[in-house]
């Protein structure tokens, strides 16, 4: 509930950027809403009883991070990006954070990975990510 919280909190004070003010990008705050970010679409796909299961590398710059979703039955976030990672995003880690938001274009990725972005946008009706239904895990 706390990194809900985090999360939203970093959504709400983006409203600013439009205006032109700096924002301060405190690297505890990128990271641990980043890592929420990057699980709760794949977490929210989970619940609803998606049976995909794979990996999502997530390497972030200034500040730079570095995480893995592990998204199947049960969505998990661990520090690192294994090299067999089945699909990476990489970029500004405050550009990672906002386009997983869905407050900045969508990130690219290969189609048939697409459903470890999606959730998010499923919950809020935008079909950002997901053109078709997910390929079934084997």
């Amino acid at each position: 509930m706390a990194l809900h919280a985090l999360w939203d909190s970093w959504v709400h004070e983006h409203i600013l950027v439009p205006l032109s003010r700096q924002q301060a990008v405190e690297f505890d705050e990128v990271l641990l809403s980043l890592a929420y970010a990057a699980a709760l679409g794949p977490g929210l796909r989970a619940a609803d009883g998606s049976t995909s299961a794979g990996s999502l590398g997530v390497i972030g710059h200034d500040p730079k991070i570095e995480l893995t979703v592990e998204a199947g039955s049960e969505v998990t976030v661990h520090l690192g990006v294994p090299e067999d990672a089945d699909a990476t995003i990489e970029g500004n880690a405050v550009q990672l954070l906002e386009a997983l938001s869905l407050r900045a274009p969508r990130l690219p990725i290969a189609e048939k990975h697409r459903w470890l972005l999606a959730g998010l946008d499923e919950a809020f009706d935008a079909g950002t990510y997901l053109d078709a239904d997910p390929p079934a895990s084997s």
